[in-house]
């Protein structure tokens, strides 16, 4: 029997190259075997070879051999002949006495009738396929699905989520979809936040793909009898590793962590012994790419790196060589090799029609044959093969360089268009026994993974459903009803609101108000189908009502402007704004004319009932008493000369102004109206002239000064009134600028988190006990220092300022130490101190036997602690310090004073806090301790006080102690 082929090139030898192979590691027993044919004509002669490791010093007592066909063998190499065309499962079984392990290879062996010719059917004239073609990503939208792969009953791709690509597994006889790589998240973000999963490969219950997950590709597998995912390159230095496929525990993929720059070797990992080999370390000058196994065949496309062109390799991982099976091509590019027992195919270039082919061939025989004759006007690429059966894209049935599926049966010799309804590419084509996959492009310019099944024809699947009712009340009980035409046997519901059901005619529940999607994939073994409802179910609820205000605080009259937030879809609103007026719009604005502090309250209404919130004290609105300076003064003008401001001021015009005698200060008295009190201009050393009624001269520097601003609160708590001025100082006048105040009582909330800012960095101070009251200054002219004089209630001062209340705590060690404080005896130690006026104070302590000890300390004023806090227009906020200037004994307030360099904002007279505990305390240990001189006597001793002692053991005061001790003083 002879196969009547047109042969284009006969390989009169075959480039070995060597490579070696890792043997298996020792350990426990690892059962494994090969065969030296794996496909054939019947009747087909096959030498089996044991191979399983062994650990040392364990002996194997049996063999177990089942060929797939009815057939077993006892022996350890056995020669078995198939008789019959098909595809068959081979066993092993090895017994050791102590265990017994076996290996299962499937559909290993491939026995077929061969044809008496192969040239029954013209290529360019092919025939309609027996079978259901089915699209396997039915509503993906925009998103592309690219690169399957098939293995028996499980189909896997690439697709675009919302980010990147991930890993796709469909199990066809169960219309089960699972993304196997979801919110993978990168090991080097923010460059690579959203690594991609692609080329995956499947065999068995194993699939591998490549993964960028740690910037460069990695290979990764998953497991589907365990759902585990396991990396499989690792510590490969910043290389890629690419193009991965398996077959049994054998996983190849293409490396450029030696060669680096996208110039790869072939690297192999055997799984059961956990060893990786490199393949190809002689290869220095191919790059090696899209590596695929079958048995103990790898074969690749290998790009020589001098002449830039392609060849395809072979390596036998069993008698460790390379063989070129495209030699003389050295001109042209042979690539996608795809290998299935004894076949290899791949696509080559024609360099007379400029078009690609698809070839065949034998790895028994050693003979190359061309699939695709009489097609020189047309390219045919990318095949794919599985027994005897070979897939590839076609150009010659559409224009533009579009491609069809193809299908080519080898024993027949018969070619079968795939896709012959199609108007758009069909590409990347993988086929398992009966089953094709491919991406085909839609109408819509998206990327879909498409099956055809041979053999099997059925009816148009087409999926549909209704619901019994599609708006209501909560809960909403829907009967989803399916109406899908065809064959389908499998239901997939998801119903939107993260539920599902797996019925034909589900019932489900809506429990939460809203909109929602649902969405049917249906299907059987051979077909899928699905449809989506946008905002088919409307579920109703008594709305949630949620709302918010801007802003919360500020001074009377202050505008709010009120947002509705409520969920569940309300039809009316009910505001209540908590001083008796109300609005019943969405979103109100409303203004607060009087001050206080409002409760709000919001109740929001649709047909299945109303829902309220209310928010305790949410508007916080305070009385102000404000002040506007105006410096535009009637007479005053000013002349820009250069840099220089020159001052002319009509004493007929302006206000009362006096010059100073030296000439060099202008004081200007404006009227009321002006909200100015002074305004003091300086001149350099020209000073100012007078001729008649103008006084003129150069600005050096100015000063604006405020009157006295009276505030009257409306609580209480901190006095009857409190008294604020202030002056601005800058080197020039603002003579059309303007300055405003306002004053107010306490702290909005707001503003307290900002001043409490302040003391981040402010160490003498760690809290806030009080804010008396809020200052803003705001300015048309720009930023200049500012001086700022505020009195305050005296009683504010002591309840909430930090001091020691005239009061002091001694304890010394040993005890009884006589204390003088002022000169004046106070008693002996532990001894507490009252009365003392705020400032320094000089202590002497006196024990019999020690030398007398003197120290400072001082009592702090609840004074100290009041200070003037800043905000920035810049959000910047510190500590200004302050002067106590006087107490003024008939309003009972105290006045203080703050430099403020930078201008004005926001300011507040608070009352400050330690940052921790107000007590302190100064331990002294013993100096030195003086016995008395022969003859001398001791004098003093008990109460009274006078007398001459030589020292003192130790102290402790709980005042902020300024002390000197002796350098024999411990301070804890």
């Amino acid at each position: 029997m002879s196969i009547n082929i047109r042969w284009i090139r006969e390989i009169m030898s075959i480039l070995l190259i060597s490579c070696v192979i890792t043997g298996i590691a020792v350990g426990s027993i690892d059962v494994n075997f090969s065969a030296d044919a794996t496909t054939g004509e019947y009747p087909l002669d096959v030498n089996f070879t044991d191979q399983t490791g062994i650990p040392q010093g364990v002996t194997i007592l049996s063999w177990n051999w089942t060929f797939g066909d009815g057939s077993n063998s006892t022996q350890q190499n056995p020669h078995h002949t198939y008789t019959d065309e098909g595809v068959y499962d081979i066993s092993l079984t090895v017994e050791t006495g102590n265990e017994t392990e076996s290996i299962t290879k499937s559909s290993y062996i491939s026995v077929y009738q061969v044809q008496e010719s192969l040239d029954a059917s013209n290529p360019s004239d092919p025939k309609t396929p027996f079978g259901t073609l089915t699209l396997l990503t039915p509503l993906t939208g925009q998103n592309w699905e690219m690169s399957p792969g098939i293995y028996g009953e499980d189909v896997v791709w690439s697709g675009y989520t919302d980010t990147s690509y991930d890993i796709f597994w469909y199990q066809v006889s169960e219309g089960t979809e699972t993304d196997i790589t979801p919110d993978t998240t990168s090991q080097n973000p923010p460059d690579y936040p959203y690594p991609d999963q692609d080329a995956p490969a499947i065999d068995g219950n194993l699939i591998v793909w490549q993964d960028s997950r740690n910037v460069y590709w990695d290979i990764f597998l998953y497991d589907i009898s365990n759902g585990t995912i396991t990396q499989i390159t690792e510590n490969t230095n910043e290389s890629n590793q690419v193009s991965p496929d398996i077959s049994d525990s054998i996983i190849v993929w293409a490396d450029d962590r030696n060669k680096g720059e996208s110039r790869y070797d072939l690297f192999l990992l055997n799984r059961s012994s956990g060893e990786e080999e490199l393949l190809s370390p002689d290869l220095t000058e191919v790059s090696l790419e899209h590596p695929r196994i079958s048995g103990h065949y790898v074969v690749c496309e290998g790009l020589d790196l001098l002449n830039r062109t392609y060849d395809i390799y072979l390596c036998n991982l069993q008698d460790t060589s390379w063989a070129i099976l495209t030699p003389g091509t050295s001109s042209t590019d042979q690539k996608n090799a795809d290998i299935f027992g004894d076949y290899v195919v791949w696509d080559g270039y024609d360099e007379l029609n400029g078009t690609l082919d698809v070839f065949l061939y034998s790895i028994t025989s050693g003979s190359t044959s061309l699939l695709t004759n009489d097609t020189t006007q047309s390219s045919q690429m990318n095949p794919s093969l599985s027994n005897s059966t070979v897939v590839w894209e076609d150009s010659q049935f559409k224009e533009g360089g579009a491609t069809d599926i193809v299908l080519c049966d080898l024993l027949t010799g018969s070619h079968y268009l795939l896709t012959p309804d199609s108007v758009t590419d069909q590409r990347s084509p993988e086929i398992f026994e009966n089953r094709v996959v491919w991406q085909g492009l839609s109408a819509d310019w998206n990327w879909d993974i498409y099956l055809f099944t041979l053999g099997v024809e059925k009816p148009d699947l087409v999926a549909g459903f209704s619901a019994n009712i599609s708006t209501g009340g909560c809960p909403l009980a829907v009967t989803f009803n399916d109406t899908s035409t065809g064959e389908p046997e499998f239901w997939h519901w998801d119903f939107g609101d993260g539920n599902s059901s797996d019925e034909q005619h589900p019932v489900h529940s809506y429990t939460t108000s809203g909109s929602y999607d649902v969405t049917l994939l249906t299907g059987n073994p051979y077909q899928r189908g699905g449809e989506r409802k946008d905002s088919l179910v409307s579920v109703q609820a008594p709305p949630v009502c949620r709302f918010s205000a801007d802003p919360v605080s500020g001074i009377a009259p202050l505008l709010v402007q009120f947002s509705d937030e409520s969920s569940g879809e309300p039809q009316s609103w009910n505001w209540d704004f908590g001083d008796g007026n109300t609005s019943d719009l969405e979103h109100p604005m409303y203004e607060f004319s009087n001050p206080g502090t409002y409760t709000v309250t919001l109740t929001v209404m649709n047909s299945y009932g109303n829902s309220s919130l209310e928010k305790n004290d949410m508007i916080m609105v305070v009385n102000a008493t404000g002040l506007t300076m105006n410096c535009e003064i009637p007479g005053l003008s000013i002349e820009q000369n250069d840099d220089n401001q020159v001052l002319i001021l009509d004493v007929n015009v302006s206000p009362p102004a006096l010059l100073n005698t030296d000439g060099r200060v202008l004081m200007v008295y404006p009227d009321t109206a002006s909200g100015i009190d002074e305004v003091v201009l300086q001149a350099g050393d020209a000073g100012f002239s007078t001729s008649g009624n103008t006084i003129t001269g150069v600005i050096s520097s100015a000063c604006v000064k405020s009157p006295e601003i009276v505030y009257y609160p409306a609580r209480g708590d901190h006095g009857q009134i409190a008294v604020f001025n202030y002056s601005i100082c800058m080197e020039y006048y603002p003579v059309q600028g303007s300055y405003h105040t306002d004053v107010w009582e306490g702290v909005l909330p707001g503003d307290y988190a900002e001043f409490d800012k302040a003391l981040d960095d402010y160490t003498p101070f760690g809290d806030i006990h009080d804010i008396a009251y809020t200052m803003t200054l705001e300015n048309t002219a720009p930023d200049s220092a500012c001086t700022i004089t505020a009195g305050v209630d005296a009683a504010w001062v002591r309840r909430y300022g930090e001091g020691d209340n005239g009061s002091v705590t001694i304890e010394t060690t040993p005890p009884a130490a006589a204390v003088y404080i002022d000169e004046v005896y106070r008693g002996k130690s532990p001894i507490t101190v009252t009365g003392l006026v705020p400032g320094t104070h000089q202590m002497m302590l006196s024990l019999e036997g020690y030398l007398d000890e003197k120290y400072t300390f001082r009592i702090r004023d609840e004074r100290d602690s009041i200070k003037i806090l800043k905000i920035g227009d810049d959000g910047t906020a510190e500590v200004l310090n302050t002067t106590f200037v006087y107490h003024d004994p008939v309003q009972n307030l105290d006045y203080f004073q703050a430099y403020s360099p930078h201008g004005g904002s926001k300011f507040s007279v608070s009352a400050l806090g330690g940052p921790g505990s107000i007590f302190q305390m100064l331990y002294l240990t013993i100096s030195s301790y003086v016995k008395p001189q022969s003859g001398s006597a001791a004098v003093g001793g008990g109460g009274g006080g006078g007398g001459t002692y030589s020292g003192v053991a130790g102290l402790g005061i709980s005042s902020t102690p300024v002390a000197t001790p002796t350098p024999d003083a411990t301070l804890t």
